[in-house]
Parts: structure tokens; sequence; C-alpha cells
């Protein structure tokens, strides 16, 4: 199963549904991909998420074409 996080649209937003920390915690067969720069707001790199286990997609189409559910 693939998580898709996505980057926030509404404006001012700095939040983001899953940080690094809890991409270890969906447990076996689960595969997190984040969209780019989803977490920068809230002070993430995407390079916090690819240490962690996640995968980057470039952009949000092709996050929705590829996870299974949306967070």
């Amino acid at each position: 199963m693939i998580v898709g996080v996505p980057k926030e649209t509404a404006a001012l937003e700095k939040r983001v549904s899953v940080v690094p920390e809890t991409v270890t915690k969906f447990g076996a067969g689960v595969t997190v991909t984040v969209e780019k720069g989803a977490g920068e707001g809230a002070g993430f790199l995407d390079s916090d998420y690819t240490s962690v286990g996640a995968t980057i997609a470039n952009d949000q189409k092709s996050l929705y074409e590829q996870a299974d559910i949306i967070l």
C-alpha cells in the first residue's frame, strides 16, 4: 500500500499530515510517498523523509496517481 502525503495548498498553511518520525510507524508493506516540499512549512526537508525510508513525488499529480490513500 502506498500512503500519499500532499503539500498543503491553503494560503499560510504550514502543517503536514506526516512528519518524518512517523514514517517508520506505518509498518511492513506500507510505502510513504511525500510530495516534494510538503514538509518545508513545518520545518522538514525532503531529505528528512527519505532518510527514514519515504519516497518523494515530484508533483501532486504523480503523487495522486501512485497513492492508494491520501492523508
